[in-house]
């Protein structure tokens, strides 16, 4: 885990989505993450966290997992369907979130309330690092792999295509061939009937 001289260095100007619906911790929160070099913007609930998730861009949401009316979950979903931006939820029940987290996957990474300062901002920075990979680990890492898949399952299916053309090619030039052969035979059987004397030149063919 990073010390704290070296998770501010990390985060330093970055934008984090605060959402928590306590005001009392919500205020602490944002007076250590600016203290920290972080830009803060806070949201009470949802509704506010969505205008301003829409509004612009973040490196890092922290988001409280239990809201008191809402599921942070609804949130979360909807940050996933804009972008990868890591998140960072916090919650006080330790076996539920393990349980939450091994089933959804939609976080990124959790931390226990009361929130130790040091350990949260070693979290968000190990996020940090993380997102600014070229190929991070997880969805893009993925979405880099898919991608390599369906080049490799379209190039086989033009080879496929070419070689289905080839036979239908090589059927149809057999085809006129023996139609052609049978014309040869049928005019030299024709002829063989009608004047004998031209038998013989059909019967070079």
């Amino acid at each position: 885990m990073m010390d704290l001289a070296s998770s501010r260095s990390v985060l330093a100007g970055s934008r984090i989505l605060l959402l928590e619906d306590e005001s009392g911790l919500r205020e602490e929160l944002c007076q250590f993450l600016t203290a920290s070099g972080l830009k803060v913007d806070t949201a009470a609930d949802i509704s506010q966290a969505r205008t301003l998730l829409h509004g612009r861009s973040f490196d890092l949401v922290l988001m409280d997992l239990w809201l008191k009316q809402e599921s942070g979950f609804d949130f979360l979903r909807d940050v996933r369907t804009q972008s990868d931006i890591p998140c960072l939820v916090m919650t006080a029940q330790d076996n539920v979130a393990r349980k939450t987290f091994g089933i959804t996957a939609v976080p990124d990474d959790y931390i226990l309330k009361p929130v130790n300062p040091r350990e949260l901002l070693a979290r968000l920075a190990a996020l940090r690092c993380k997102s600014s990979r070229p190929w991070p680990q997880g969805r893009s890492r993925f979405l880099q792999n898919q991608s390599g898949a369906i080049s490799l399952v379209a190039a086989l299916s033009i080879t496929m295509l070419v070689a289905i053309a080839a036979v239908v090619i090589d059927a149809g030039s057999l085809y006129y061939a023996r139609r052609n052969l049978q014309a040869t035979s049928d005019a030299a059987a024709l002829a063989a009937v009608q004047n004998p004397a031209t038998a013989a030149a059909w019967a070079g063919f």
